[in-house]
């Protein structure tokens, strides 16, 4: 079940394989560039897998760095630490492999509404779907929406946000729309140029943002 996997997927797990061409905008919908670049605030930044929460305490301020339960998925938690925890536009939540002793950094995720943090490719909260896809340069696979791992991005089909070292990790949400268009839902893959969803994936958000490590030792 694809639950399985999403629940490794938090730790940084995932793998992109695969290639395919691109699909074409939409006709007649408004191109989104990429977000402008503010490397302040550019994911992986200034995170790496060896930094210690000693490390993020002289970078960011002691008062900007919480030590709490965050959330997994599904009702479960495990230690881990906020960034600005009162901030949403700067807020984000970082995962351990160890998570008892905050060591060996797995991944750092952001899911806040007008977040200043940016995937360094330049993806952010809020863009669209389609520009996703764009950035991309390839169709990208997702799954269904509407349960806890819904409209996650489980394979970048060989574009350029699967292609280099690091591992970028996006969710997608649906905004409002026409009830009565057909929503790819529930544990399942869909792919964002399967015509069967255009309408919907038409409404499709980044809604969360993350990069990720493997565990140390564990094979590439």
């Amino acid at each position: 079940m694809l639950a399985a996997a999403l629940t490794l997927a938090c730790a940084g797990c995932m793998r992109e394989a695969s290639t395919a061409s691109a699909a074409a905008p939409p006709a007649g919908e408004e191109v989104v560039a990429p977000a402008p670049r503010d490397d302040a605030w550019r994911l992986p930044g200034p995170f790496a897998p060896g930094i210690t929460v000693d490390a993020l305490r002289a970078r960011f301020g002691a008062r900007h760095v919480r030590i709490a339960e965050v959330p997994l998925g599904e009702g479960d938690v495990e230690r881990g630490v906020v960034l600005f925890p009162d901030d949403p536009t700067r807020r984000a939540t970082l995962y351990f492999h160890d998570p008892d002793a905050l060591l060996g950094l797995a991944s750092v995720r952001v899911d806040d509404a007008g977040s200043r943090w940016r995937l360094e490719p330049g993806v952010a909260i809020g863009m669209s779907g389609h520009a996703l896809v764009r950035l991309n340069g390839a169709p990208l696979s997702y799954t269904g929406f509407d349960w806890d791992y819904g409209g996650r991005v489980i394979d970048w089909h060989g574009g350029a946000l699967g292609a280099g070292p690091l591992r970028y990790h996006v969710t997608l949400s649906l905004d409002a729309g026409e009830p009565t268009v057909e929503v790819p839902s529930g544990d399942a893959t869909f792919r964002s140029d399967d015509g069967r969803y255009q309408p919907a994936f038409a409404r499709a958000r980044v809604s969360e943002i993350g990069v990720s490590w493997p565990a140390p030792g564990a094979a590439e």
